[in-house]
């Protein structure tokens, strides 16, 4: 059970994230890319009326990046019923010691959503595209998916900390804000929302954990017992690639 419950400010946070992710669009030429020297990536993948491409080019020569080379270069083209709708274009995506490129769920967990994350940079970026053609994006990357499949919880992969949370159900963002300290591994247990706090104060028995709040969409913050969190209470995590050879998309 909870112990030692010390609530702290609900909100250690600063704004939502408005920033543009992506770089501006260029076309792609296939002669400037041989393939003796870069890897392409092609993937496809059809949603309601749309048409969804992703391009990912791997150099095989560049090993450090410098201002006019890169090692990794994707485009995301969203099509409907033939016509672009929307186009994102990453020139120079930096592994920078974890995964890199654009990542899709093997399976979409939401059937009226299709959804993708972008890792690398520091900057990781969760893309929701709905039935109506609309697409958002927020600073996340891997997520978490409430049983019910409403509830999205999407830590940020980035040097700073942070967290998005989306209502599947009214299509909306309910929080997406940094915070001070990384919150990850998401449960629901005792009807609320929890992600256990990483942290590198010596708690020995205890963890803190930070609990989210649907009626006031905010953030508290507790301090439990270790052994608090269930396994079987831990919500299922999508689009978590951390294995080898994952640079350039997977």
């Amino acid at each position: 059970m909870k112990t030692l419950i010390v609530l702290v400010s609900t909100l250690l946070a600063y704004q939502f994230s408005f920033a543009q992710h992506s770089d501006k669009p260029e076309v792609f030429n296939a002669a400037d890319y041989p393939l003796d020297k870069y890897q392409i990536k092609l993937d496809s993948a059809i949603f309601m009326n749309y048409k969804i491409e992703f391009r990912q080019i791997k150099s095989l020569t560049v090993k450090s990046l410098d201002s006019t080379t890169a090692a990794c270069k994707a485009w995301v083209i969203i099509r409907n019923k033939g016509k672009i709708t929307k186009q994102l274009y990453f020139k120079n995506i930096e592994a920078l010691g974890a995964c890199s490129g654009i990542f899709i769920p093997e399976v979409q967990p939401k059937e009226n959503y299709f959804m993708f994350s972008k890792f690398g940079d520091y900057d990781g970026v969760l893309y929701i595209l709905d039935a109506s053609g609309k697409l958002t994006e927020k600073s996340g990357g891997a997520f978490y998916l409430s049983q019910n499949k409403r509830y999205l919880f999407s830590p940020y992969h980035s040097d700073l900390s942070g967290l998005t949370v989306y209502d599947l159900e009214k299509n909306r963002v309910l929080y997406s804000f940094d915070l001070e300290q990384p919150v990850e591994s998401w449960y629901f247990q005792d009807e609320t929302y929890f992600g256990v706090i990483r942290t590198t104060e010596k708690l020995y028995t205890k963890i803190k954990i930070a609990s989210f709040d649907l009626s006031s969409n905010q953030i508290t913050f507790s301090t439990v017992d270790r052994n608090y969190p269930k396994s079987e209470n831990k919500l299922e995590i999508h689009n978590d690639y951390s294995q080898k050879d994952c640079d350039c998309g997977k």
